[in-house]
């Protein structure tokens, strides 16, 4: 759950939590755990719940309290936001955020002197506090004490020179149009209007609504900007601005804007606030409450991104549904290469490979410099068999570097060993050895460089294979010998790990294979939290099964390897050497 929660899956996290809670209903940790999960997906009511669960159980637990402290906050219950903050504070690795955060709840309470006491006590404990500075900027500036203010803007710019809170602070303390200029010039980001709604939250954070909205003025026109000014000033009138306006680069994600989207739901009927809430529940990983609204829109959107987002999101529940909202966006915007995308990966998932390359053949004509529907296109031809063309395709193709962008490779690959393999079936040995050696290349063109480390075991199986089938048997014991020594260095779960041990057990040589098995059935060494060992593995339990000729598990596994490319290598090597 903790490993969940720091890598932000907080859905998966609170379902570990609540199974914690099975096992021990006591336990105060998760308690607090799914606090901070309900606190962060504004459900603030189920945040109390476990809150005061956990503090039934320990007063003085710290994350409790911080989680419960910032949960009243949030509900503008400030009485009993300060009371938990209080006690979190006790706490070393609570302090100085929580003293930053009860200097905010007295600056909301115009209480001066208690509000640069928490302020200075979180400074105190982080001296790099910038919630507490700001606090303290706001402060003196209300107060009138500008020396003041204008000491702790220089420390904020001196860590940050383009920290965008104090440029805007000195513009408002020392008016000028050469102050302006420097708050306005910094703000070069492609959304700046988010960076404005950014700092707009701190002020409305505070409790100084119109500061937050003399700010937002200056920001750049954007239908979310709209709303949060008709919200800060509830006039229900400024929201059909944004009815009108179009949807795009509209991109609702804060849990502020969840009580603002829930005022304009209540003052405005279009479909688009219904849209950009349930858009803003999405970020905040509530995808059921997401759904609900998505659905209540209906087919009254003319939007395609309303499309493709409602059908990813119903992608796990109604398959006829999906297709329509994919068809649906595809007529909105016929020639926008993610809706294409988005319906080629559809019949793809759903292995109408006929259909998916009909579609990707017409995207790739319209859209021949892009590289995503190029990649599709060679994957929709390996998937009809049309394995040369698809290395035609990969050859027109100029994929730029990037991380992750393995998949061109990887398709060249499989394409170039399917080839291979078709030549092996019709006995053109000498042709397959070529196809073999020309998977093993690395195209500067398909973004991704050479590792230090590959894997070859399936082009030196093929070729160890042709070798023997071309009489030079006498060339194979090194390829041999690579295919055992890659295995036993890298036991990691992989289907092309059979490959070593047919060729241990072809030898006679049963007792190595029998340790090969024996290391993949058994952990052996760490197993990670949550994981079984390395038997546990469906892929490592197929070459096990495979191995042990376990007929009725191998059928059970490969219904889950439909969909894998990898798997259908293997599986048509051992077809096509089969001896």
């Amino acid at each position: 759950g903790m490993q969940l929660k720091d890598a932000r899956n907080y859905s998966r996290a609170k379902d570990a939590f609540l199974k914690c809670l099975e096992k021990d209903p006591l336990y105060i940790d998760a308690m607090a755990a799914l606090t901070e999960l309900f606190y962060r997906s504004v459900q603030y009511d189920s945040a109390l719940y476990y809150a005061n669960n956990a503090l039934q159980l320990d007063t003085y637990h710290p994350a409790a309290n911080f989680n419960a402290g910032i949960t009243y906050l949030a509900m503008d219950d400030l009485v009993d936001a300060i009371e938990s903050l209080g006690w979190a504070a006790r706490a070393p690795e609570y302090r100085s955020t929580a003293y930053a955060q009860m200097a905010a709840i007295e600056l909301r309470l115009n209480n001066k002197e208690l509000t640069e006491h928490y302020a200075n006590l979180a400074l105190d404990y982080d001296r790099y506090n910038f919630n507490a500075m700001e606090v303290l900027v706001v402060n003196y500036r209300k107060s009138g004490e500008t020396a003041l203010a204008d000491k702790y803007i220089d420390a904020i710019t001196q860590l940050d020179q383009l920290n965008h809170f104090a440029d805007y602070e000195r513009s408002l303390l020392h008016p000028s149009a050469e102050n302006e200029t420097r708050f306005t010039s910094t703000i070069t980001n492609e959304m700046p209007y988010q960076t404005y709604l950014e700092l707009g939250m701190v002020y409305y954070g505070f409790g100084l609504k119109s500061d937050a909205l003399q700010l937002l003025e200056k920001a750049p026109a954007n239908p979310l900007i709209t709303l949060w000014k008709a919200y800060l000033k509830d006039d229900a009138s400024q929201l059909n601005e944004v009815a009108t306006a179009s949807p795009a680069y509209v991109f609702p994600y804060r849990t502020e804007t969840v009580s603002a989207l829930k005022w304009a739901v209540s003052k405005n009927n279009s479909w688009k606030f219904k849209y950009f809430q349930a858009m803003n529940y999405v970020a905040i990983q509530r995808n059921e409450d997401a759904i609900k609204l998505f659905v209540a829109c209906g087919q009254e959107p003319d939007y395609a991104p309303f499309y493709l987002t409602r059908a990813a999101l119903l992608r796990p529940q109604d398959d006829n549904k999906m297709l329509a909202d994919l068809q649906s966006a595809q007529k909105l915007a016929p020639e926008d290469w993610r809706t294409l995308g988005k319906l080629i990966d559809y019949y793809e998932a759903h292995h109408d490979y006929p259909m998916a390359l009909t579609l990707a053949t017409a995207a790739y004509k319209s859209h021949k410099e892009n590289p995503a529907l190029g990649i599709k296109y060679a994957i929709a031809q390996i998937n009809n068999g049309q394995y040369a063309k698809s290395l035609k395709t990969l050859e027109g193709l100029n994929i730029l570097p990037s991380e992750g962008s393995s998949q061109g490779k990887v398709i060249f690959e499989q394409a170039s060993l399917f080839l291979a393999m078709d030549l092996i079936k019709n006995r053109k040995y000498t042709e397959a050895i070529k196809m073999i050696e020309k998977s093993k290349e690395w195209p500067k063109t398909l973004g991704v460089g050479k590792p230090y480390v590959e894997d070859i075991r399936i082009q030196d199986y093929l070729k160890i294979f042709c070798m023997e089938k071309l009489n030079r048997s006498g060339e194979v014991a090194e390829l041999r010998k690579s295919v055992i020594h890659y295995t036993n260095q890298h036991l990691s779960p992989s289907f092309n790990n059979l490959l070593a041990i047919k060729l241990l057990k072809d030898k006679g040589e049963t007792e190595a294979a029998g340790t090969l098995i024996e290391k993949m059935d058994n952990p052996g060494g760490t197993v990670r939290p949550g994981r079984g060992g390395r038997g546990g593995n469906q892929v490592n339990q197929w070459v096990i099964a495979v191995y042990n000729n376990d007929q009725g598990k191998i059928n059970d596994l490969e219904k889950g390897f439909a969909a894998n490319t990898n798997f259908m290598i293997v599986k048509k090597l051992l077809e096509v050497t089969k001896k």
